[in-house]
């Protein structure tokens, strides 16, 4: 991961990443057949744990990198966090998740 900071933003570049979600049809896109290390966590602005305090144990670190702050912005206050080295098999619990919302549609 390389990571630039100037004065007016953090800007964070991450080669080969695979980005999925749990939304909708994506929840058939994962690609389970490495380890999962590390995530990058989306967040809205009225969840209830903004400090992360849930997945503090599970991952080595935890940076909060953005932030939506345009206050005219749907997504006002929604947050962006990046989950690193996961001390937990991320695998078990995403194929879990991906089960349960599956079930769920």
């Amino acid at each position: 991961m390389q990571t630039t900071t100037d004065k007016r933003e953090r800007l964070i570049i991450i080669q080969n990443i695979k980005a999925v979600s749990y939304n909708a049809d994506y929840l058939y896109w994962f690609k389970l057949d490495k380890p999962v290390k590390d995530l990058i966590f989306i967040r809205e602005f009225n969840e209830s744990d903004p400090e992360r305090k849930r997945e503090k144990p599970y991952f080595r670190k935890i940076t909060k990198i953005g932030e939506v702050t345009n206050k005219f912005s749907r997504e006002y206050g929604t947050s962006v966090f990046l989950l690193e080295d996961a001390n937990i098999d991320l695998n078990k619990i995403l194929r879990s998740e991906i089960k349960e919302e599956q079930n769920d549609n």
